[in-house]
């Protein structure tokens, strides 16, 4: 392999943690504030709850960050490989978001300190996958902007 194409590994392993490993925990705890908010009598109760976040976000970030950070840098590792093989994409968007669903729902199962419940553990398995869909998502575009992809075609555009 050409070492020219080192710096862009490294560019796309940050890019997809970094987006990963921050974007993945926000949304979770965002997701997690919004249910609780909807329980509450009062449109006052309800904006209350997120007063909460400075809070929450940081636990959030421990709990979930380091899982979400290594498997977001390499899911983004993976789509720049994928790229240069594929042909078509459609059909590259379609594997990137199988990827974000299966890496997302996995990132639970990272956590290596505090509730170790398998049923809530399993049971954040499909928040966490729509989470890792949106983040693969981010992480493709990111990419592509950033000319961190290696696209064998052009055919068809995004």
């Amino acid at each position: 392999m050409c070492s020219q194409h080192k710096p862009k590994r490294v560019k796309a392993t940050l890019t997809g943690a970094l987006v990963c490993g921050l974007v993945g925990p926000t949304m979770g705890a965002l997701t997690f504030l919004t249910l609780e908010a909807a329980h509450q009598n009062s449109a006052r109760q309800a904006i209350s709850v997120f007063r909460v976040f400075p809070f929450v976000w940081p636990v959030a970030l421990l709990l979930v960050g380091p899982g979400a950070l290594v498997l977001g840098g390499a899911g983004a590792l993976v789509i720049q490989f994928t790229s240069a093989r594929v042909r078509s994409t459609r059909l590259l968007i379609l594997e990137v978001a199988a990827l974000g669903l299966l890496l997302g729902a996995s990132v639970p199962l990272t956590v290596l300190w505090g509730p170790r419940n398998d049923k809530f553990t399993t049971g954040l398995m499909p928040l966490g996958g729509a989470i890792g869909l949106v983040c693969a998502t981010a992480v493709f575009w990111l990419l592509r902007r950033m000319g961190l992809l290696r696209l064998s075609h052009d055919s068809e555009a995004v």
